[in-house]
C-alpha cells in the first residue's frame, strides 16, 4: 500500500503534536532499530544511552551534557566491537566535502542540491539553506534536544508537513531523500565534526561495554533502505 508521506510526515507530526509541551530530546529511529546496514545495536544504544546521560545528571556527566546538546547521529557502518572500521567508514562520512556528501542523483552539474520545488518554497520561506556546510549523516536517524527543534517556528512543520502530505509529494522517495534524509541537518545548523565531536562520539561508543547486548540482533544487510 502506498507509504503516503513516509518517515519524514511522522517527524513532523510528531514535532507538532509535541511542539508546547516537549520532551528534553527525541530520538528519530526507523521501524527496524538498531538492526539495518546503516546502524548497529552497540552503536545506536551506547549513543542514546549516552545522551540520556548527559540530559538526566549533566552535573555527573558534564561531557554526556556537551554531547547531548548537539544533533547527533545514530548511523554507524561497522561490525560491533571493531571501533577502527567504524572510525573509518562512519566518521569518514562526516568529514566529506560538502559537495561530495550528496549522492548525484540529488545534484545538479554545479554541485548544488536538487530539491523539490514545493519544499525549496518552504525552506525558503523559514530561511533554510540547504546548501550551509554543516555536520552530515546518512539515514536520518540521530538524537536532538527540542531547544533545536524549536529554533524552527512550529509554522515550519505544518507547512512542511502539508508539503509532505500532498498528492504531488506524499508517496515520493526521492522528495523524502533530498528534502528530509539529506537536508535535516541543515535545518538545524549542526556544526561541522570537529576533533572535540570525534572524542565525545569515541566516549559515547565506549558506553557499550557497560551494556548487555546479547538479546540484540545482529544487524540485517540487505533491508530495504527504503522502508
Amino acid at each position: 500500500m502506498p507509504n503516503y508521506g513516509r518517515e519524514v510526515a511522522i517527524y513532523l507530526d510528531y514535532v507538532a503534536e509535541h511542539y508546547k509541551n516537549p520532551p528534553l530530546a527525541t530520538a528519530v529511529v526507523h521501524w527496524h532499530g538498531p538492526n539495518g546496514w546503516h546502524n548497529s545495536c552497540s552503536g545506536m544504544l551506547s549513543r542514546i544511552r549516552y545522551a540520556y546521560r548527559g540530559l538526566a545528571s549533566p552535573e555527573w556527566y558534564p561531557d554526556a551534557a556537551e554531547y547531548a546538546s548537539h544533533m547527533t547521529t545514530l548511523t554507524r557502518v561497522m561490525n560491533d566491537g571493531d571501533l577502527g572500521l567504524w572510525m573509518n567508514m562512519s566518521l569518514r562520512f562526516m568529514k566529506y566535502p560538502h559537495e561530495e556528501r550528496i549522492p548525484a542523483w540529488v545534484t545538479r552539474p554545479d554541485g548544488q542540491m536538487h530539491l523539490h520545488q514545493a519544499c525549496t518554497n518552504v525552506f525558503e520561506k523559514y530561511g533554510i539553506d540547504v546548501n550551509a556546510h554543516t555536520f552530515y549523516s546518512c539515514c536520518a536517524t540521530f538524537v536532538i534536544p527540542w531547544d533545536r527543534i524549536v529554533s524552527l517556528p512550529l509554522a515550519f512543520y505544518k507547512d512542511f508537513l502539508a508539503v509532505a502530505m500532498s498528492n504531488a509529494e506524499r508517496d515520493d522517495p526521492e522528495f523524502g531523500y533530498g528534502c528530509w534524509e539529506f537536508a535535516v541537518w541543515q535545518w538545524y545548523r549542526e556544526p561541522p565534526l570537529d576533533a572535540r565531536m570525534e572524542d565525545l562520539y569515541i566516549k559515547a561508543e565506549n558506553v557499550s561495554t557497560e551494556l548487555d547486548l546479547t538479546r540484540c540482533l545482529t544487524p540485517v544487510n540487505n533491508m530495504n533502505p527504503d522502508c
